[in-house]
């Protein structure tokens, strides 16, 4: 019985349906406080759900008719007579419904999943197709139902196979003598649509609705013969975060699925998604969903690829053996393939599984088959149809038993022979009849070569095949057996898979998965929405492109060299990933001119796309003018589920919505595959919630493989979103095109090997050398050059009227486009002399970085949620928020390592542009990965660091702060980092702004002649204990040395006349002190020194004490100096 018969509210029984309690019986077991929960309503209001449907029940008669359920029970034997006369739908290849024991059955659910591109939905619309086939030439004379979760039933596809199969009947039964027709053939294609009840669902919660109500549709329409959902399983991958509810709404689905299948005699076909497992040490093809699920399908049937051919295996099935079939899919839909080795096919499982062998005929079979009085000749009649071998060689056996005889067996057998000419199909029936008849010389046939294999197979179907997506779209609907013909579009997309292909292929190493699915939505914005010129990659106004999963970078490669960049030639393909090369394994901004931004590790290339929009808000609030908008390019950003998962990537795109950075496009291939398998095993949360509570706009491409149009559509939408950022969810099937690799982890990050290459070549229909761009591709991608070129030209054109007007704002956004420095900017930077008073040396950053920032319009910057303790407010401008771009204060809040990252963004923009970000030393573990990628891409990003455990300050003094500022600010293509204090320090004599570009540098030296006894190097706020421990060893008559060393890497640039000046090698007694590790010191103090420092964790207590505690005082200082005299 089911909840809709409980006298509740309408709504609560949409809650019971929507958490999976579809029926009375459901509820039984549950208590007030379970259902309460699964229902998120109060338990009084669970406590009266289930009073009504106890006394519902107890008000139900146990018995039926004065039968009780036990009085229903069948024998073994009748259920297998059952089974063996139940109805079955032919498939329309004759291996496939041989394994199947004639056809998909009814009564029975039955599961088929398989790897993209296998042909699930076509063998969908053939069964929809099929079932109103006239039973005597394999259907069943019904009409379908055809559930479609994922948009993938098309009208045309279902019109051409109508078409075909129509054909096919008409050739068939005219061809049978007038006194044996099965039927009359009259349909015509529309009467087919119009017998398929199409259903598109676009949530669980329809879909458990829909199958809820299929009882009383089919009740209403008891022509229907067959149930498919195409797939059960979309909805339930794609949605679900709460996997326990999922299971229960699954087997309550499942469950309805039986009870319908069982009730109405209908056959039902789920179809279904694959995933990978691991067994017995290796990754097998599973169907979605796992083993409990299994148990609700009676047949379960794997679709896969064997090399280039398509096969059908039975995973479980209580009455089917483990077998495999091969199969086509055509221009006229499913058939039989042309090579199939008909002579290892003699005796196939439904010649064994006759319930009465040969020798007794099966009349309750006869009885249910065939529509016509005459027995065992209709018998053979309707088996030969439906390719049901053992029975049309049981007829042949046993004509003569018959009284009413019409034909004998030697006319079976040549009408077996004849009707498969006939149709020009390898008809398998045909053509085992045929091999029987041959082995009993029944049509004296001596020769092997007339065996009906040979006749008939060269008549066959030419074997073509599409690749369908997931979901299937547009181009499953193409006619298959013509010869190839390729739109420009798909053929350029096919270009740039088969260069990602072959350049890993060569390269023996790489990750071509990524490049075959995101080869579309690669195209369309490289080929049609972006601007730019390929003559000049660092063009200002450009739009700018991120692969954030950089993996894939042969992706981008692939991109540049048909967009005509110069940096990647055919030759920098062939030499991918190869010593010397211009394309890397992964995307190299100083290498690859074209590539805006260094990415690998997954999440930072999102992060930078962020910094990179933010650029673009932030100087088109400054620069432009009403009219004229000098400053107007996007940045897109391909991210993958890796990059997802990365907390980076979280943080930045948290600001990025924050700020409504309208121009940032990040398009998410969303292809469900990671190294270890499919995504599901670590990676079930709704992506698409989190962007929208981050402040995205969200647009869901669900056919990112061919659907073109759909993608162009997103771009278009998101490009109409101006006040917050849009990501655009692609579904896309990792390595597709691949046979036997697609939607798979063994297609991410390893080559696909020769024998995959050539199937994905014959699968895609790509017939050209490895490298071969062909020539209507080339020529249609040539265009960029001059289109580039004259983009440029134009909005160079607009920059001179701009600069006519507004010549002051000019003048700064050329400097922020070249780099190059106002004249006399270092004027700017305070000094400081020994009777300044002591200060911190993060206060004295701050009067260095507003000092700054008066004179140099490209800088701006912020701190982690640390600003009033790094000391980094820019006093006189605002923060930049969304509503405030033009300002210069940036809010990171506590988000240190997506901080980094988007700094990294904001330098690569334009040369001009210096982004400083700020937190406590000690954070930098957080942000490492950022600051690497800084170096690493050369970034020049100025890393203000403060407050270490016990004080470390790398600069001295006020003048070594503003020194390390002007060295910061000259290295643009080098990121540094300021390590300040936050405790007082005094103005020392003898700093310098000057010593400090050196690296290393003396203060004071009372010796003669470059000879001191020691030298005592200091760093940062250590130089104090440094001259402190000077003055003491002077006392004592000792020559003595303080150096002040800033940065070992700038020092060890420095000529080696100068480094000996400071640290002449003939002076062995050298003594460093920093509060921090020694690591690195011995380099520079040598064997015969001391370094110290701290080599194991600070400690909780105030400034003096840990000095005291952990030696680095004056007196240890000397204590060191003289023990090396």
């Amino acid at each position: 019985m089911e909840v809709a018969g409980l006298p509740i509210s309408p709504s609560q029984r949409g809650k019971l349906i929507s958490a999976g309690y579809t029926t009375i019986s459901s509820l039984t077991s549950l208590s007030p406080h379970h259902l309460a929960r699964d229902l998120n309503i109060p338990e009084e209001e669970a406590v009266q759900i289930l009073g009504a449907a106890a006394s519902h029940n107890s008000r139900l008669d146990t018995s039926d008719g004065g039968h009780s359920i036990v009085n229903g029970a069948q024998t073994a034997w009748d259920m297998f007579r059952e089974e063996q006369s139940s109805l079955r739908i032919t498939t329309s290849c004759a291996d496939f419904d041989n394994i199947l024991g004639g056809g998909i059955n009814c009564k029975e659910v039955t599961e088929i999943g398989g790897v993209p591109g296998i042909g699930k939905t076509q063998l969908g619309i053939q069964l929809a197709v099929n079932v109103q086939i006239p039973m005597g030439l394999g259907g069943l004379g019904g009409k379908a139902v055809y559930i479609d979760t994922e948009g993938s039933f098309m009208v045309e596809r279902a019109t051409q196979i109508a078409e075909a199969s129509i054909s096919d009947m008409l050739e068939y039964n005219n061809h049978l003598a007038k006194q044996i027709r099965v039927c009359q053939v009259k349909f015509k294609p529309a009467d087919i649509l119009e017998n398929i009840f199409y259903f598109r669902v676009c949530s669980y919660t329809e879909q458990m609705a829909l199958i809820n109500h299929l009882e009383k549709f089919i009740s209403d329409h008891k022509d229907v013969k067959i149930v498919i959902v195409d797939s059960v399983t979309f909805h339930f991958r794609q949605d679900f975060e709460d996997l326990a509810l999922r299971t229960r709404l699954l087997n309550g689905m499942a469950l309805k699925l039986m009870n319908l299948a069982k009730t109405f005699n209908v056959a039902v076909v789920i179809f279904n998604q694959v995933t990978t497992k691991l067994t017995e040490g290796s990754f097998q093809l599973a169907l979605a969903l796992g083993d409990s699920w299994s148990h609700s399908c009676t047949n379960r049937i794997i679709l896969y690829w064997n090399e280039d051919e398509r096969n059908a295996y039975i995973d479980k099935s209580p009455s089917l053996r483990s077998a495999s079939a091969p199969f086509s899919v055509t221009g006229k839909g499913i058939r039989n393939t042309a090579t199939t080795n008909y002579a290892t096919c003699l005796l196939p499982p439904t010649v064994e599984v006759l319930p009465h062998g040969w020798s007794t005929p099966p009349e309750d079979w006869i009885k249910i088959n065939c529509d016509v009085k005459v027995g065992g000749e209709s018998m053979c009649i309707v088996a030969l149809a439906r390719n049901q071998v053992g029975m049309v060689l049981w007829g042949a056996t046993n004509f003569l038993n018959f009284t009413d005889l019409l034909i004998g067996e030697v006319a079976v057998c040549q009408l077996a022979l004849e009707t498969a000419t006939v149709r020009k199909t390898c008809n398998f029936a045909a053509h085992n009849v045929a091999r029987w008849a041959y082995t009993q010389n029944i049509l004296g046939i001596v020769e092997p070569s007339a065996i009906p294999n040979t006749i008939l197979c060269n008549n066959c179907e030419p074997r073509r095949r599409v690749h369908s997506t997931r979901p299937v779209r547009a181009s499953a609907v193409e006619t298959l057996d013509k010869t190839t013909e390729t739109s420009l579009v798909e053929k350029s997309v096919n270009t740039i898979r088969f260069l990602a292909i072959d350049a890993v292929e060569k390269a023996n190493s790489g990750h071509p998965g990524l490049p075959m699915g995101c080869a579309p939505m690669g195209h369309i914005l490289y080929d049609e929405v972006m601007r730019y010129n390929p003559k000049n990659p660092y063009w200002f106004n450009r739009d700018r492109f991120v692969l954030s999963a950089g993996h894939g970078c042969m992706l981008q490669y692939a991109l540049l060299h048909l967009a005509g960049y110069d940096s990647v030639l055919e030759e920098d393909l062939k030499s991918f990933r190869q010593w010397g090369s211009r394309t890397p394994g992964h995307p190299e901004n100083f290498e690859t001119p074209g590539i805006e931004v260094t990415t690998g590790p997954l999440g930072q290339g999102i992060a930078n796309a962020v910094g990179l929009a933010l650029a673009e808000k932030h100087l088109a609030a400054r620069y432009n003018k009403p009219d004229s908008e000098i400053v107007d390019h996007y940045t897109y950003c391909i991210l993958g589920d890796g990059c997802q998962m990365e907390g980076i990537a979280n943080e930045a795109c948290s600001l990025a919505g924050h700020w409504g950075l309208g121009k940032l496009i990040a398009f998410y291939d969303d292809n469900h595959i990671s190294i270890d398998g499919d995504t599901d095993i670590a990676f079930t949360e709704s992506v698409d919630k989190r962007f929208e509570g981050l402040g995205w706009h969200i647009i869901w491409v669900k056919n990112g493989n061919t659907g073109y149009d759909e993608i162009r559509a997103a771009i278009k939408e998101a490009k109409a979103v101006t006040d917050k950022p849009t990501l655009i969810k692609v579904t896309t099937t990792i390595g597709y095109g691949s046979p036997n690799k697609s939607n798979s982890y063994s297609v991410h990050g390893s080559a696909l090997g020769a024998k995959e290459v050539d199937a994905t070549r014959k699968n895609l229909g790509w017939p050209f050398e490895p490298f071969h761009v062909p020539e209507d591709v080339k020529q249609h991608w040539s265009r960029h050059t001059p289109e580039g070129a004259a983009l440029e030209a134009e909005w160079s054109a607009k920059f001179a009227e701009y600069e006519k007007k507004y010549s002051e704002e000019a003048a700064e956004l050329k400097s922020i486009i070249s780099g190059e420095l106002p004249a006399g900017w270092e004027k700017a930077l305070p000094t400081y002399t020994p009777e300044s008073p002591a200060d911190a040396t993060r206060n004295l950053s701050q009067q260095n970085l507003n000092a700054l920032a008066k004179v140099l319009p490209g800088l701006l910057g912020g701190s982690a949620d640390l600003a009033s303790s790094n000391m980094t407010l820019l006093k006189m401008f605002g923060d930049f928020q969304k509503d405030t771009p033009e300002e210069r204060n940036v809010r990171f809040g506590v988000r240190e390592h997506g901080m980094g990252a988007i700094c990294n963004g904001i330098a690569l923009h334009s040369p001009g542009l210096i982004p400083y970000c700020a937190t406590f030393f000690v954070f930098t573990d957080y942000m490492r990965g950022a600051m690497r990628i800084s170096a690493l891409c050369e970034a020049g990003v100025i890393y203000v660091m403060t407050h270490d455990s016990i004080g470390l300050g790398e600069d001295a003094d006020g003048n070594e702060t503003a020194g390390a500022y002007k060295v910061a600010v000259l290295n643009r293509k080098r990121p540094s980092i300021l390590a300040l204090s936050r405790q007082k320090l005094p103005q020392l004599p003898g700093t310098s702004i000057e010593g400090v570009e050196k690296g290393g540098y003396t203060i004071s030296d009372n010796s003669s002649g470059n000879k001191p006894d020691v030298i005592l190097i200091g760093t940062g706020s250590e130089l104090e204990i440094a001259a402190k421990a000077a003055e003491e060893l002077r006392k004592e008559g000792k020559a003595v040395r303080v150096v002040s060393f800033v940065s070992w890497e700038l020092f060890e640039e420095q000529s080696d006349s100068y480094k000996e000046s400071v640290l002449p090698a003939s002076v062995t007694a050298r003594v460093s002190i920093e509060a921090g590790s020694t690591f690195g010191w011995h380099k520079i103090v040598g064997s015969g020194g001391k370094a110290i420092g701290i080599d194991h964790f600070g400690a909780s207590a105030p400034a003096p004490k840990i000095y005291q505690e952990f030696g680095i005082t004056a007196e240890a200082v000397v204590a060191a100096a003289k023990s090396l005299l």
